[in-house]
């Protein structure tokens, strides 16, 4: 088929969300709930809203889905990253929302000349080079994407809209030679560190507690030493085959989808293939989206509270469950079962007795929470062993950390080139790192603080005074070499530079400028969208 689109319904948010990428609306996993502002109710097929204007629940969805596809490339996407998509994809339509009301209020619009030009040149209505039609994109839209006309060409006006205000930002950039030139140099510079290392780890036999000594601690961290709170669900699962099940195609559809998408039938040399042939195939993609939106709807009790108190037993026999699992007493952190980690911890974040439904990639987990264990002290014999090792690692990472200090004030003053004399004179382990830049971390040295910080310091001052820490772990850190980036190679790489740091100031520029909106904004997103993250 020429055009694809009921079989990808996203495609045209999949671009739109590429056009995001490329002025730098930074997709990544680190969006949180935090980002929003107060999470309270909106209207009905309403995601959220923005200084009062609607975002649309289909859109959502739309976009979603969209996010889904681009992480999952094909594959399964790991439970724990599913409600970071949702909010991701929320974050992503409320940015282009309010692009979008700040391209009005400065005067950007776009006329209907140039909607309906976008839309007919848009490769996602057109077979063949050319626009389907205004019939046949009436029901790609209602049918496809199951939204009115006019609320996706308000959705596609407003994309219209924030791609004009950043191209407008994006001329703002300018990048001069100079500039170019500190780039390369920057890029291109590496560096040598010399580094002595002082790990907890190397003291953990030095020190042997009393049991006078491991009591007091007890008393000091009994709260710390508390068991684990434990929960124990039962549950069951709903697949796609669970709805398809409940669906009917009849014989009027095949023949509709079969006469109304023709060009899906053809072969590469242009032969109809027949209806009797394509007859199954037509009827399971029929009932694939038929069972599709009767998913969505018993999802939706998600957003009623009527609808989502019912008990797991009746969900169970409403969809005729025969078997229904039931778990062992597992903590929050329990890895060590059949169950997904996402399934615990929204485990861990409902009342008990309480059925929820949680989307686990193509299926659908009902799960009720059967027995709460809470958290209680034990005793010093029960925490005796765990109290011990805690004291032990505790002190032998102060003893690290004692030595680093007291070889620090002894290579005080000392140059680069004299460290390694002085250094094995100390009886210390001088190591290097070996050569690095500023994008790589340094090798061999868990410190990030390291890392950023290394090409700030003065080869010609000596042996910092500092003490780079990282847990368990301390650092005594000094410049040996630093290898400076000629400018033989600058002519080369210089357009492809330019491109870059372009592209990069106009990302700086538009991520600016969606943080002072986001600022500014009253953002009200839908509750229902994020059950509780544990």
């Amino acid at each position: 088929m020429s055009l694809n689109f009921i079989r990808n319904r996203n495609s045209w948010f999949i671009r739109g969300i590429l056009i995001l990428i490329a002025v730098a609306f930074i997709i990544g996993i680190g969006y949180n709930l935090s980002d929003f502002g107060a999470i309270t109710e909106v209207p009905n097929r309403t995601a959220a809203q923005v200084n009062g204007e609607d975002v649309g629940l289909v859109n959502f969805y739309l976009m979603r889905d969209s996010l889904k596809r681009q992480f999952g490339q094909g594959g399964e996407i790991p439970e724990e990253y599913l409600n970071q998509i949702n909010i991701i994809a929320l974050n992503q339509l409320i940015n282009l929302k309010l692009l979008a009301q700040k391209a009005k209020s400065l005067g950007f619009r776009v006329t209907n000349e140039e909607l309906d030009e976008a839309i007919k040149s848009d490769p996602n209505f057109q077979v063949d080079g050319k626009f389907v039609g205004a019939e046949r994109y009436k029901q790609f839209i209602e049918e496809g994407l199951k939204q009115d006309v006019g609320e996706f060409e308000n959705s596609y006006r407003e994309r219209l809209l924030a791609e004009k205000f950043a191209g407008f930002l994006d001329e703002t950039a300018l990048i001069t030679e100079e500039n170019l030139m500190d780039v390369y140099k920057r890029q291109n510079e590496k560096i040598n560190l010399y580094y002595i290392m002082f790990s907890g780890s190397d003291y953990a036999d030095s020190y042997t507690p009393s049991e006078d000594e491991i009591k007091l601690y007890y008393q000091k961290h009994k709260g710390e030493l508390k068991t684990t709170e434990m929960r124990q669900i039962r549950y069951f699962t709903l697949g796609p085959e669970t709805f398809e099940k409940n669906v009917q195609v009849s014989n009027d559809e095949i023949n509709s989808y079969y006469n109304a998408y023709p060009e899906e039938f053809k072969s590469e040399d242009g032969k109809q293939t027949p209806l009797a042939e394509a007859r199954k195939d037509i009827e399971s993609k029929l009932k694939a989206q038929k069972a599709e939106v009767l998913r969505e709807q018993f999802m939706s009790r998600l957003d009623n509270p009527e609808g989502g108190g019912a008990g797991l037993d009746a969900i169970a026999q409403e969809f005729s469950i025969a078997t229904i699992s039931e778990s062992k007493p597992i903590s929050i952190s329990d890895d060590a079962t059949d169950i997904p980690p996402m399934i615990t911890r929204q485990a861990f974040g409902i009342d008990k007795g309480k059925a929820t439904i949680i989307p686990v990639g193509a299926s659908i987990w009902v799960v009720e929470v059967k027995e709460i264990v809470p958290p209680r002290e034990r005793t010093f014999e029960e925490a005796k062993k765990e109290a011990a090792e805690s004291l032990k690692r505790e002190k032998s990472v102060q003893t690290a950390r004692k030595k680093a200090e007291e070889s620090i004030k002894k290579l005080k003053g000392v140059k680069n080139e004299n460290l390694p004399a002085q250094a094995k004179k100390l009886g210390l382990d001088l190591k290097e790192t070996g050569y690095f830049s500023r994008t790589e971390k340094a090798p061999k040295i868990d410190s990030q603080m390291v890392s950023s910080e290394a090409f700030e310091l003065d080869p010609k001052a000596g042996v910092p005074t500092r003490i780079y820490d990282d847990g368990d772990k301390f650092y005594i850190i000094s410049v040996k070499d630093v290898n400076i980036a000629g400018p033989e190679n600058f002519a080369a790489v210089k357009d492809d530079l330019m491109d870059q740091e372009l592209q990069k100031q106009r990302s700086q520029v538009i991520q600016k400028m969606i943080q002072d909106l986001r600022l500014q904004a009253e953002i009200v997103p839908n509750s229902k969208l994020f059950p509780s993250q544990g």
